[in-house]
């Protein structure tokens, strides 16, 4: 069960729950639908997996899940935005041969906003570069992916500030450089 949390102009329907069996984050050919739900129902989407092959899971092995939607903004305003909760241990029906002592705390997902009808976007790219291992991590790394889009103007990013928290690293304790790229595919 996930919680839908969205703003008035926000209509979803027809969600699915994956399998994601290769763990990519990504619906493709190799992954399951295992569940559905058209709608929300007072603010929740009760997935109910009904084929007993589904509901199994391995032990000891990680297992990925990914919910899709179709979700659409009924104005032509600046959009609003939707995301979804699982509210912890409560929003599972588990069950085993052993005892289950379900543990957890909510989990918050992103929230997706609806680009405007007019003006400047700047959201973090579709490929965000995944942090080295910690072994490797000394040299030179893609950190981030900007995508920023100007819809129905002509305005364009003159600087870019990037700015490392208060308590990490900082330039002379071991960034040495930053390089900004135009990734043009």
């Amino acid at each position: 069960m996930i919680k839908f949390k969205a703003e008035s102009d926000i209509q979803a329907h027809n969600f699915k729950l994956y399998k994601d069996n290769n763990g990519d984050g990504k619906v493709d050919s190799g992954d399951t639908e295992i569940a559905s739900e058209n709608e929300v129902k007072n603010s929740y989407v009760n997935f109910a997996v009904k084929d007993p092959a589904n509901r199994l899971t391995a032990s000891g092995i990680k297992n990925h899940f990914i919910v899709t939607t179709d979700a659409k903004t009924t104005t032509d305003a600046r959009p609003g935005k939707f995301s979804m909760i699982i509210e912890g241990s409560e929003s599972f029906k588990l069950s085993d041969s052993g005892t289950i002592t379900p543990e957890g705390e909510k989990i918050e997902f992103v929230e997706y906003r609806f680009e405007p009808n007019e003006g400047f976007i700047i959201t973090k790219g579709a490929n965000d570069p995944k942090v080295p291992a910690y072994k490797d991590f000394n040299g030179v790394h893609e950190m981030l992916q900007v995508r920023t889009k100007s819809k129905g103007t002509d305005d364009a990013v003159s600087s870019i500030t990037l700015k490392t928290p208060g308590n990490y690293v900082k330039f002379g304790e071991g960034i040495r450089s930053v390089t900004l790229i135009l990734d043009k595919n």
